[in-house]
């Protein structure tokens, strides 16, 4: 037994490229056999996404990702999590069956309720597990115009005032800009 042994290792030794061949063949179908008998494997891509800024009171475009399997069995899509003023849009309904290479896509929206930056995040469960995409904005809140109120005076006689307005509920530091509309009277300027 010994001697068939040292024989064998001693042809393996002699001729290295046969060896190789043997172990590059061994692991190509290792890997297939792994593959094939791998669960789901969840994936999304991509895995964060900033919407920038975005005016209170109005809603975003959306913002696309692909929830994906990269395993050898099906991915049960069962439901997802979203946490903070986003949206979705555009989601499988539970229970959606996605075959080991395939995919479906999925949308988020923003919608702020403050001039203030948002954190949050999409989780997206399933029989693979969770898995969470980061998302984030800035919302922009409308500058408040201070009541100007009626104005009177004589014909004729220059009538001047100041007209203010603030932006405390926003942390842009955006410049404040005015104007009048539809247009000024004859003569008057701002």
């Amino acid at each position: 037994n010994r001697l068939v042994a040292l024989l064998g290792f001693a042809l393996l030794a002699a001729a290295p490229g046969l060896a190789s061949a043997a172990q590059v063949s061994l692991s190509g179908g290792a890997a297939a056999r792994a593959a094939a008998v791998s669960g789901p494997i969840i994936n999304v891509t991509p895995l964060s996404h900033d919407f920038g800024i975005v005016n209170v009171g109005s809603m975003s475009g959306g913002f696309a990702f692909t929830i994906s399997n990269t395993g050898g069995s099906d991915l049960v899509y069962n439901s997802a999590t979203v946490v903070g003023p986003f949206v979705p849009t555009d989601f499988p309904i539970g229970g959606t069956v996605i075959p080991p290479g395939g995919s479906v896509p999925a949308s988020l929206a923003y919608g702020p309720f403050s001039g203030t930056n948002d954190a949050g995040s999409v989780t997206i469960h399933s029989n693979a597990g969770d898995f969470t995409v980061n998302v984030s904005g800035q919302g922009n809140a409308a500058p408040v115009l201070d009541p100007i109120g009626n104005k009177s005076a004589a014909a004729f006689v220059n009538l001047s005032f100041t007209t203010t307005a603030s932006d405390p509920n926003d942390q842009i530091d955006d410049i404040l800009s005015y104007s009048v509309s539809p247009a000024l009277p004859p003569g008057a300027t701002y």
